[in-house]
């Protein structure tokens, strides 16, 4: 299957941001977690879940507001505030299971590759039918990476049996895409409002950019 002019072998697709336009839940999470909480701080602390992983932004937390806190203990609260979201809420992008449907029915395999927990992300997957369509699921957590390194990408393009050059990597986020671009990648980045201020450089580095999955007929 061609997108643009790459033949391309599989997928590897980011979720939040790229799939789900889940990331204004994210930016609110911290806030919501520790307004529940009463506990004083600025607003919009929950932009660092952004270029974090689930641990690394928790820690932050822990340090900054609630260091008697265990890091068990805030995971399971930030958890419960993004699980009732993917749970009840959040929606699919614009045309993304329409088109992960195509890619299906054109015989490529499909990987996520996700800075989410597994646990609460299962939830909004299963609702909307998306685990039904992907091959496998890895996260950050458990490959003990963030996006800022290879790995994850790498992992999961073993796993589908192809090289970087033949694999397409959908992503958002500026970090991610400059991290797949510069493993080997066909990068195609996906419009989102919380990667805005970035949507220029992003342009720039990414093979594609489309705002919606309904422009990749208009790639190729």
């Amino acid at each position: 299957m061609k997108i643009g002019n790459h033949e391309i072998k599989a997928a590897i697709f980011d979720v939040d941001g790229t799939i789900l336009d889940s990331m204004p839940y994210w930016t609110s999470a911290a806030d919501e977690y520790l307004d529940r909480l009463h506990i004083p701080h600025p607003d919009g602390i929950g932009q660092m879940f952004l270029s974090m992983n689930m641990e690394e932004g928790a820690e932050y937390i822990r340090q900054k507001y609630l260091p008697d806190m265990t890091m068990e203990q805030l995971l399971s609260g930030i958890v419960d505030v993004m699980t009732d979201a993917y749970t009840n809420r959040v929606v699919p992008k614009v045309g993304a299971i329409e088109f992960m449907r195509q890619l299906r029915v054109n015989g490529i395999p499909i990987m996520i590759a996700t800075a989410t927990d597994r646990r609460m992300l299962q939830a909004g997957l299963e609702r909307l039918g998306i685990t039904d369509l992907v091959d496998g699921i890895l996260t950050c957590s458990e490959c003990q990476t963030s996006k800022s390194k290879p790995d994850i990408f790498l992992r999961a393009a073993e796993r589908l049996g192809t090289d970087p050059s033949e694999t397409v990597v959908f992503e958002d986020a500026l970090y991610a895409v400059n991290t797949a671009v510069n493993a080997g990648f066909v990068v195609v980045a996906i419009e989102d409002e919380s990667s805005h201020k970035d949507s220029q450089t992003i342009r720039d580095i990414a093979a594609y950019y489309i705002e919606d999955y309904n422009q990749i007929v208009e790639l190729g």
